[in-house]
């Protein structure tokens, strides 16, 4: 018999792009107590990026931008998303 303390799964994440993550934080925090957990590097055309993302999680969706997901599972789909798109930059360099 296991037993478990609070999964990590039951938070719930709001996952969004910002041209300044720190004062988006700030904003956040007018709502409740919230924390930045991960922020990618910059990546450029950061709102196609959002709405990739927000579609591979869409089954996780409560509303909006929150997903009740796994943080680390979140986190690896964005790095899976970023890497996927520098594959096809790099792709499009050698046709050229």
């Amino acid at each position: 018999h296991m037993k478990y303390g609070v999964k990590e799964w039951l938070y719930y994440y709001k996952v969004g792009a910002s041209h300044d993550p720190q004062e988006r934080l700030n904003q956040a925090n007018t709502w409740g107590d919230f924390e930045s957990v991960w922020e990618s590097e910059m990546v450029d055309d950061c709102a196609t990026l959002e709405k990739e993302v927000h579609q591979a999680l869409s089954k996780y969706r409560v509303k909006g931008e929150w997903f009740q997901s796994d943080k680390t599972f979140i986190i690896n789909k964005i790095l899976e998303l970023i890497d996927a798109r520098e594959e096809q930059a790099v792709a499009e360099q050698k046709v050229s």
